[in-house]
Protein backbone atom coordinates (compact mmCIF):
# COMPACT_ATOMS: atom_id res chain seq x y z
CA UNK A 1 0.00 0.00 0.00
CA UNK A 2 1.87 3.15 -0.95
CA UNK A 3 2.33 5.53 1.52
CA UNK A 4 0.61 9.04 2.53
CA UNK A 5 1.43 11.04 5.37
CA UNK A 6 -0.51 13.56 7.03
CA UNK A 7 0.01 15.08 10.90
CA UNK A 8 -1.88 15.07 13.45
CA UNK A 9 -1.68 16.13 17.35
CA UNK A 10 -2.43 13.67 19.83
CA UNK A 11 -4.91 14.93 21.75
CA UNK A 12 -4.30 12.64 25.03
CA UNK A 13 -1.18 13.37 26.78
CA UNK A 14 1.66 10.80 26.99
CA UNK A 15 2.25 9.24 30.57
CA UNK A 16 4.62 10.30 31.94
CA UNK A 17 5.89 14.42 31.80
CA UNK A 18 4.65 15.92 28.75
CA UNK A 19 6.05 16.82 25.84
CA UNK A 20 3.75 18.05 23.76
CA UNK A 21 5.11 16.27 20.70
CA UNK A 22 3.64 15.96 17.36
CA UNK A 23 2.68 12.17 16.13
CA UNK A 24 3.72 11.48 12.46
CA UNK A 25 0.98 8.71 10.83
CA UNK A 26 0.55 7.55 7.69
CA UNK A 27 -1.92 5.07 5.58
CA UNK A 28 0.39 1.86 7.16
CA UNK A 29 -0.42 2.87 10.39
CA UNK A 30 -4.14 3.59 10.54
CA UNK A 31 -4.84 1.07 12.74
CA UNK A 32 -3.26 2.94 15.85
CA UNK A 33 -6.15 4.44 17.52
CA UNK A 34 -4.39 7.68 17.75
CA UNK A 35 -5.02 8.59 14.30
CA UNK A 36 -8.57 7.78 15.37
CA UNK A 37 -7.86 10.80 18.27
CA UNK A 38 -6.91 12.83 15.50
CA UNK A 39 -9.23 12.82 12.82
CA UNK A 40 -11.87 13.10 16.06
CA UNK A 41 -10.05 16.34 16.61
CA UNK A 42 -9.30 17.62 12.59
CA UNK A 43 -13.33 17.22 12.65
CA UNK A 44 -14.61 18.97 15.56
CA UNK A 45 -11.95 21.46 15.07
CA UNK A 46 -13.26 22.39 12.07
CA UNK A 47 -16.61 22.51 12.91
CA UNK A 48 -15.81 24.85 16.10
CA UNK A 49 -14.34 27.05 13.37
CA UNK A 50 -17.11 27.00 11.57
CA UNK A 51 -19.80 27.66 14.69
CA UNK A 52 -18.07 30.75 15.41
CA UNK A 53 -19.39 32.29 12.35
CA UNK A 54 -18.20 34.45 9.58
CA UNK A 55 -16.12 37.67 10.07
CA UNK A 56 -18.58 40.48 8.77
CA UNK A 57 -17.98 43.06 6.62
CA UNK A 58 -19.43 45.62 3.96
CA UNK A 59 -19.17 45.20 0.19
CA UNK A 60 -20.03 46.69 -3.23
CA UNK A 61 -23.22 45.39 -5.20
CA UNK A 62 -20.53 43.99 -8.24
CA UNK A 63 -17.94 42.37 -5.68
CA UNK A 64 -21.19 40.77 -3.73
CA UNK A 65 -22.39 38.77 -7.33
CA UNK A 66 -18.80 37.97 -7.86
CA UNK A 67 -18.33 36.56 -4.25
CA UNK A 68 -21.22 34.24 -4.79
CA UNK A 69 -20.56 32.88 -8.56
CA UNK A 70 -17.06 32.41 -6.91
CA UNK A 71 -19.24 30.74 -3.89
CA UNK A 72 -21.34 28.86 -6.03
CA UNK A 73 -18.50 27.19 -7.97
CA UNK A 74 -16.29 26.07 -4.96
CA UNK A 75 -19.56 24.92 -3.35
CA UNK A 76 -19.77 22.56 -6.74
CA UNK A 77 -15.87 21.41 -6.49
CA UNK A 78 -16.40 20.80 -3.12
CA UNK A 79 -19.41 18.56 -3.56
CA UNK A 80 -17.99 16.82 -6.38
CA UNK A 81 -14.45 16.35 -4.24
CA UNK A 82 -16.60 14.35 -1.83
CA UNK A 83 -18.00 11.57 -3.96
CA UNK A 84 -17.04 8.63 -3.05
CA UNK A 85 -14.99 6.74 -6.40
CA UNK A 86 -14.77 3.26 -7.24
CA UNK A 87 -11.55 1.75 -7.01
CA UNK A 88 -9.06 -0.70 -4.77
CA UNK A 89 -8.52 -0.49 -1.18
CA UNK A 90 -5.35 1.54 -1.97
CA UNK A 91 -7.19 4.17 -4.47
CA UNK A 92 -9.76 4.56 -1.67
CA UNK A 93 -7.62 5.53 1.30
CA UNK A 94 -6.26 8.14 -1.09
CA UNK A 95 -9.56 9.77 -1.35
CA UNK A 96 -10.10 9.47 2.13
CA UNK A 97 -6.43 11.17 2.91
CA UNK A 98 -7.83 14.02 0.45
CA UNK A 99 -10.86 14.65 2.29
CA UNK A 100 -9.54 14.59 5.72
CA UNK A 101 -6.77 17.07 4.15
CA UNK A 102 -9.53 19.45 3.04
CA UNK A 103 -11.68 19.63 6.05
CA UNK A 104 -14.34 21.64 4.61
CA UNK A 105 -15.47 25.25 4.67
CA UNK A 106 -19.03 25.54 6.24
CA UNK A 107 -21.00 23.31 8.86
CA UNK A 108 -22.69 21.25 5.56
CA UNK A 109 -19.47 20.64 3.81
CA UNK A 110 -17.80 19.73 7.28
CA UNK A 111 -20.49 16.64 7.46
CA UNK A 112 -20.03 15.70 4.07
CA UNK A 113 -16.39 15.38 4.43
CA UNK A 114 -17.45 13.45 7.76
CA UNK A 115 -19.98 11.49 5.52
CA UNK A 116 -17.57 10.79 2.25
CA UNK A 117 -15.09 9.32 5.27
CA UNK A 118 -17.27 6.80 5.86
CA UNK A 119 -18.80 5.93 2.44
CA UNK A 120 -15.32 5.23 1.66
CA UNK A 121 -14.06 3.24 4.67
CA UNK A 122 -17.47 1.02 4.10
CA UNK A 123 -16.58 0.46 0.47
CA UNK A 124 -12.91 -0.65 2.29
CA UNK A 125 -14.45 -2.94 4.85
CA UNK A 126 -16.61 -4.60 2.07
CA UNK A 127 -14.13 -4.89 -0.70
CA UNK A 128 -13.15 -8.48 -1.54
CA UNK A 129 -9.67 -8.03 -2.04
CA UNK A 130 -9.50 -6.63 2.04
CA UNK A 131 -7.52 -8.74 4.41
CA UNK A 132 -7.77 -8.40 7.98
CA UNK A 133 -4.85 -5.68 8.28
CA UNK A 134 -7.17 -4.08 5.65
CA UNK A 135 -10.53 -3.86 7.53
CA UNK A 136 -9.06 -2.63 10.80
CA UNK A 137 -7.51 -0.08 9.17
CA UNK A 138 -10.82 1.01 7.75
CA UNK A 139 -12.71 0.79 10.66
CA UNK A 140 -10.18 2.82 12.97
CA UNK A 141 -10.96 5.85 10.12
CA UNK A 142 -14.91 4.91 10.17
CA UNK A 143 -15.41 5.19 13.62
CA UNK A 144 -14.88 8.57 15.23
CA UNK A 145 -16.11 9.73 11.71
CA UNK A 146 -19.16 8.18 11.83
CA UNK A 147 -19.21 8.97 15.85
CA UNK A 148 -18.86 12.50 15.03
CA UNK A 149 -21.95 12.67 12.78
CA UNK A 150 -23.93 10.87 15.27
CA UNK A 151 -24.17 13.67 17.41
CA UNK A 152 -26.16 15.38 14.85
CA UNK A 153 -27.65 12.63 12.43
CA UNK A 154 -30.20 10.19 13.33
CA UNK A 155 -29.24 8.22 10.58
CA UNK A 156 -25.69 7.96 11.28
CA UNK A 157 -26.66 6.73 14.96
CA UNK A 158 -28.76 4.28 13.57
CA UNK A 159 -25.50 3.59 11.44
CA UNK A 160 -23.42 3.14 14.35
CA UNK A 161 -25.32 0.74 16.21
CA UNK A 162 -25.75 -1.45 12.91
CA UNK A 163 -21.98 -1.37 12.45
CA UNK A 164 -21.64 -3.18 16.30
CA UNK A 165 -23.78 -5.38 15.68
CA UNK A 166 -22.83 -6.58 12.50
CA UNK A 167 -19.10 -6.54 13.11
CA UNK A 168 -20.06 -8.01 16.89
CA UNK A 169 -20.11 -11.74 14.64
CA UNK A 170 -17.14 -11.06 12.67
CA UNK A 171 -15.22 -13.84 11.43
CA UNK A 172 -12.12 -12.03 12.15
CA UNK A 173 -10.75 -11.62 15.89
CA UNK A 174 -9.09 -8.31 15.57
CA UNK A 175 -12.37 -7.23 14.84
CA UNK A 176 -14.71 -8.28 17.27
CA UNK A 177 -12.09 -7.38 19.56
CA UNK A 178 -12.20 -3.68 17.92
CA UNK A 179 -16.32 -3.87 18.11
CA UNK A 180 -15.83 -5.31 22.33
CA UNK A 181 -13.22 -1.99 22.93
CA UNK A 182 -15.72 0.35 21.10
CA UNK A 183 -18.52 -0.85 23.06
CA UNK A 184 -16.56 -1.00 26.58
CA UNK A 185 -15.69 2.92 25.86
CA UNK A 186 -19.45 3.62 25.12
CA UNK A 187 -19.84 2.23 28.97
CA UNK A 188 -16.90 4.01 30.50
CA UNK A 189 -18.10 7.31 28.98
CA UNK A 190 -21.94 6.84 30.20
CA UNK A 191 -20.08 5.54 33.98
CA UNK A 192 -21.05 8.57 35.72
CA UNK A 193 -24.54 8.25 35.62
CA UNK A 194 -24.94 4.55 35.88
CA UNK A 195 -25.97 3.11 39.30
CA UNK A 196 -23.36 1.38 41.54
CA UNK A 197 -23.93 -1.75 40.68
CA UNK A 198 -22.99 -0.68 37.17
CA UNK A 199 -19.91 1.11 38.02
CA UNK A 200 -18.77 -2.09 39.90
CA UNK A 201 -19.47 -4.27 37.10
CA UNK A 202 -17.59 -2.11 34.87
CA UNK A 203 -14.55 -1.85 37.32
CA UNK A 204 -14.64 -5.27 37.63
CA UNK A 205 -14.68 -6.06 34.02
CA UNK A 206 -11.60 -3.57 33.13
CA UNK A 207 -9.47 -4.44 35.94
CA UNK A 208 -10.11 -8.38 35.53
CA UNK A 209 -8.55 -7.74 31.26
CA UNK A 210 -5.97 -5.71 32.77
CA UNK A 211 -5.31 -7.95 36.05
CA UNK A 212 -5.19 -11.06 33.34
CA UNK A 213 -3.56 -10.20 30.33
CA UNK A 214 -1.47 -7.11 31.85
CA UNK A 215 -1.36 -3.12 31.17
CA UNK A 216 -0.66 -1.37 28.30
CA UNK A 217 -1.37 2.26 27.36
CA UNK A 218 -4.25 1.57 25.74
CA UNK A 219 -5.80 -0.62 28.78
CA UNK A 220 -3.92 2.31 31.06
CA UNK A 221 -6.74 5.29 29.91
CA UNK A 222 -9.80 2.89 29.52
CA UNK A 223 -9.35 2.59 33.31
CA UNK A 224 -7.99 5.84 34.14
CA UNK A 225 -11.26 7.20 32.28
CA UNK A 226 -13.68 4.90 34.43
CA UNK A 227 -11.84 5.72 37.25
CA UNK A 228 -12.28 9.48 36.71
CA UNK A 229 -15.75 9.10 35.92
CA UNK A 230 -16.50 7.09 38.29
CA UNK A 231 -14.88 9.58 40.96
CA UNK A 232 -17.09 12.20 39.94
CA UNK A 233 -20.11 10.69 40.10
CA UNK A 234 -22.69 9.66 42.97
CA UNK A 235 -20.31 7.13 43.93
CA UNK A 236 -16.70 8.11 44.54
CA UNK A 237 -15.55 6.07 46.75
CA UNK A 238 -15.86 3.60 43.97
CA UNK A 239 -13.74 5.33 42.10
CA UNK A 240 -11.25 5.96 44.58
CA UNK A 241 -11.06 2.12 44.99
CA UNK A 242 -10.39 1.53 41.29
CA UNK A 243 -8.11 4.07 41.66
CA UNK A 244 -6.13 2.06 44.59
CA UNK A 245 -6.59 -1.63 42.21
CA UNK A 246 -4.92 0.34 39.67
CA UNK A 247 -2.14 1.68 41.59
CA UNK A 248 -1.41 -1.66 42.70
CA UNK A 249 -0.85 -2.89 39.37
CA UNK A 250 1.15 -0.07 37.96
CA UNK A 251 3.18 -0.62 40.94
CA UNK A 252 4.25 -4.09 39.75
CA UNK A 253 4.72 -3.05 35.70
CA UNK A 254 8.50 -3.51 34.53
CA UNK A 255 8.05 -0.08 32.57
CA UNK A 256 9.46 2.86 34.50
CA UNK A 257 6.52 5.13 33.26
CA UNK A 258 3.88 3.14 34.80
CA UNK A 259 5.48 2.41 38.12
CA UNK A 260 5.36 6.66 38.28
CA UNK A 261 2.25 6.45 37.82
CA UNK A 262 1.31 4.29 40.67
CA UNK A 263 2.18 7.13 42.62
CA UNK A 264 -0.56 9.67 40.67
CA UNK A 265 -3.41 6.93 40.61
CA UNK A 266 -2.92 6.13 44.76
CA UNK A 267 -3.01 10.82 44.83
CA UNK A 268 -6.49 10.65 43.03
CA UNK A 269 -7.91 7.60 45.15
CA UNK A 270 -6.85 10.62 48.29
CA UNK A 271 -8.30 13.33 46.13
CA UNK A 272 -11.37 11.16 45.48
CA UNK A 273 -11.84 11.23 49.55
CA UNK A 274 -11.65 14.62 50.09
CA UNK A 275 -15.20 15.97 49.72
CA UNK A 276 -16.20 16.10 53.55
CA UNK A 277 -12.59 16.02 54.59
CA UNK A 278 -10.15 18.50 54.82
CA UNK A 279 -6.97 19.02 52.64
CA UNK A 280 -3.24 19.20 52.97
CA UNK A 281 -2.06 22.49 51.01
CA UNK A 282 1.93 22.95 51.43
CA UNK A 283 4.87 24.06 49.57
CA UNK A 284 6.89 26.90 48.40
CA UNK A 285 5.35 30.15 47.22
CA UNK A 286 6.27 32.15 44.07
CA UNK A 287 8.54 34.61 46.37
CA UNK A 288 10.45 31.99 48.13
CA UNK A 289 8.74 31.42 51.63
CA UNK A 290 7.41 28.40 52.71
CA UNK A 291 3.28 27.82 52.77
CA UNK A 292 1.42 28.49 55.92
CA UNK A 293 -1.88 26.64 55.15
CA UNK A 294 -3.45 27.33 59.01
CA UNK A 295 -3.17 31.18 57.80
CA UNK A 296 -6.35 30.06 55.83
CA UNK A 297 -8.46 29.08 58.53
CA UNK A 298 -11.68 30.48 58.68
CA UNK A 299 -12.26 31.60 55.28
CA UNK A 300 -13.21 29.99 52.01
CA UNK A 301 -10.66 28.94 49.90
CA UNK A 302 -10.30 27.88 45.97
CA UNK A 303 -7.21 25.70 45.70
CA UNK A 304 -6.49 26.06 42.20
CA UNK A 305 -4.51 23.74 39.79
CA UNK A 306 -3.46 25.84 36.84
CA UNK A 307 -0.69 26.61 34.07
CA UNK A 308 -0.33 29.60 32.18
CA UNK A 309 -0.56 26.90 28.74
CA UNK A 310 -4.01 26.12 29.81
CA UNK A 311 -6.61 27.58 27.96
CA UNK A 312 -9.76 26.68 30.36
CA UNK A 313 -7.34 28.12 33.12
CA UNK A 314 -6.56 31.08 31.90
CA UNK A 315 -10.27 31.60 30.61
CA UNK A 316 -11.62 30.85 34.62
CA UNK A 317 -9.45 33.87 36.34
CA UNK A 318 -11.25 36.75 35.25
CA UNK A 319 -14.24 34.90 37.38
CA UNK A 320 -11.99 34.12 39.78
CA UNK A 321 -11.23 38.09 40.33
CA UNK A 322 -14.84 38.47 40.15
CA UNK A 323 -15.67 36.62 43.13
CA UNK A 324 -12.38 37.47 45.32
CA UNK A 325 -13.68 41.04 44.73
CA UNK A 326 -17.33 40.30 45.55
CA UNK A 327 -16.45 38.26 48.71
CA UNK A 328 -12.68 40.43 49.96
CA UNK A 329 -12.66 39.42 53.63
CA UNK A 330 -14.69 36.08 53.15
CA UNK A 331 -12.90 34.30 49.94
CA UNK A 332 -9.58 33.73 48.46
CA UNK A 333 -7.32 31.89 46.52
CA UNK A 334 -4.33 29.87 46.42
CA UNK A 335 -2.76 28.76 43.22
CA UNK A 336 -0.69 25.62 42.51
CA UNK A 337 1.18 26.38 39.75
CA UNK A 338 2.08 23.49 37.22
CA UNK A 339 4.57 25.37 34.32
CA UNK A 340 8.03 23.93 33.77
CA UNK A 341 9.18 27.39 34.23
CA UNK A 342 8.90 29.85 36.77
CA UNK A 343 9.50 32.66 34.07
CA UNK A 344 6.25 31.69 32.47
CA UNK A 345 4.07 31.82 35.66
CA UNK A 346 5.55 35.26 36.23
CA UNK A 347 4.51 36.29 32.75
CA UNK A 348 0.73 35.15 33.04
CA UNK A 349 0.37 36.20 37.01
CA UNK A 350 1.38 39.81 35.04
CA UNK A 351 -0.93 39.68 32.05
CA UNK A 352 -4.05 38.87 33.87
CA UNK A 353 -2.62 41.46 37.28
CA UNK A 354 -3.28 37.68 39.91
CA UNK A 355 -2.24 38.74 42.89
CA UNK A 356 -3.05 35.33 45.09
CA UNK A 357 -0.49 33.27 46.55
CA UNK A 358 0.84 30.67 44.15
CA UNK A 359 2.52 27.39 45.01
CA UNK A 360 5.36 26.56 42.42
CA UNK A 361 7.86 23.57 42.34
CA UNK A 362 11.41 22.87 41.69
CA UNK A 363 13.38 20.64 39.68
CA UNK A 364 14.69 18.84 42.95
CA UNK A 365 10.74 18.11 43.82
CA UNK A 366 9.08 18.21 40.69
CA UNK A 367 7.63 20.81 38.26
CA UNK A 368 4.97 20.60 35.89
CA UNK A 369 2.46 17.58 35.81
CA UNK A 370 5.43 16.31 38.63
CA UNK A 371 4.79 19.17 41.11
CA UNK A 372 4.51 17.62 44.45
CA UNK A 373 0.95 18.38 45.77
CA UNK A 374 -0.17 17.73 42.31
CA UNK A 375 1.23 13.99 42.91
CA UNK A 376 -0.24 14.40 46.11
CA UNK A 377 -3.35 14.60 45.12
CA UNK A 378 -3.03 12.43 41.39
CA UNK A 379 -3.94 15.59 38.82
CA UNK A 380 -3.78 14.15 35.91
CA UNK A 381 -6.07 17.22 34.23
CA UNK A 382 -6.05 21.08 34.78
CA UNK A 383 -7.61 23.14 36.09
CA UNK A 384 -8.59 21.08 38.86
CA UNK A 385 -10.66 23.65 41.12
CA UNK A 386 -10.85 22.91 44.98
CA UNK A 387 -12.83 24.70 47.11
CA UNK A 388 -12.39 24.31 51.01
CA UNK A 389 -14.80 25.91 53.43
CA UNK A 390 -14.05 27.84 56.72
CA UNK A 391 -13.34 24.93 58.77
CA UNK A 392 -10.91 23.34 56.04
CA UNK A 393 -12.80 20.89 54.33
CA UNK A 394 -13.33 20.06 50.94
CA UNK A 395 -17.10 21.32 49.67
CA UNK A 396 -16.37 20.77 45.68
CA UNK A 397 -13.56 19.09 43.57
CA UNK A 398 -14.80 21.06 40.12
CA UNK A 399 -15.11 24.77 41.37
CA UNK A 400 -15.43 26.61 38.28
CA UNK A 401 -17.56 29.06 36.94
CA UNK A 402 -20.90 29.12 37.58
CA UNK A 403 -20.21 26.39 40.04
CA UNK A 404 -17.86 28.51 42.22
CA UNK A 405 -19.98 31.47 42.11
CA UNK A 406 -23.11 29.32 43.58
CA UNK A 407 -21.15 27.43 46.39
CA UNK A 408 -19.54 30.63 47.20
CA UNK A 409 -23.04 32.19 47.71
CA UNK A 410 -24.19 28.88 49.80
CA UNK A 411 -21.37 29.36 52.19
CA UNK A 412 -21.28 32.63 52.28
CA UNK A 413 -24.23 34.43 51.34
CA UNK A 414 -25.01 37.11 48.74
CA UNK A 415 -22.24 38.54 46.79
CA UNK A 416 -21.19 42.37 46.26
CA UNK A 417 -22.45 43.10 43.20
CA UNK A 418 -19.02 44.09 41.29
CA UNK A 419 -19.57 45.33 37.59
CA UNK A 420 -16.93 43.47 35.96
CA UNK A 421 -14.27 45.50 33.32
CA UNK A 422 -14.83 43.22 30.75
CA UNK A 423 -18.29 44.08 29.82
CA UNK A 424 -19.19 40.59 31.17
CA UNK A 425 -22.42 39.96 33.85
CA UNK A 426 -21.69 40.63 37.55
CA UNK A 427 -20.41 37.59 39.65
CA UNK A 428 -23.95 37.55 41.31
CA UNK A 429 -25.69 36.71 38.14
CA UNK A 430 -26.15 33.48 36.04
CA UNK A 431 -23.32 34.90 34.05
CA UNK A 432 -21.00 32.74 32.34
CA UNK A 433 -21.78 29.47 30.94
CA UNK A 434 -21.74 26.42 32.74
CA UNK A 435 -17.39 25.18 33.20
CA UNK A 436 -16.10 22.62 30.65
CA UNK A 437 -15.54 19.17 31.78
CA UNK A 438 -12.44 18.94 30.66
CA UNK A 439 -9.48 21.39 30.40
CA UNK A 440 -5.83 20.24 29.67
CA UNK A 441 -4.93 16.80 30.44
CA UNK A 442 -1.50 14.78 31.63
CA UNK A 443 -2.59 11.06 30.45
Amino acid sequence: MPPATGVYRNMTMPIGPVDQAKHTCSIERLSNLRLSLGLRWIVCLALAVVLAGPVSGVACADDAAADEETATDTEEQEEQAFVVPEGSPDELFEFIQDVMSKRGRDRESMFRSARAVVDAAQKIVDHEDADEDTVMQALNIQWPALSFLANYQADARQQLADLLERHSKSDLPRVRQFIELQQLKSEISGARTASAEEQQALIDRVMGIIETDGIDRSSYSLASSLARNIGYSDHPELGAEMYERLAKVLSKSDDPQFQQMADKAMGSARRMRLPGNEIEVKGTTADGNEFDWDQYRGKVVLVDFWASWCGPCKSEIPNMKRAVQAYPDDFTIIGINMDSSIAAMEKCIEQFDIDWVNLVGDEENGMGWDHPMATYYGITGIPTAILVDREGKVVSLAARGIRLNKHLEELIGPPAKIEPDDGGSPVDAEGDADPQEDGESAE
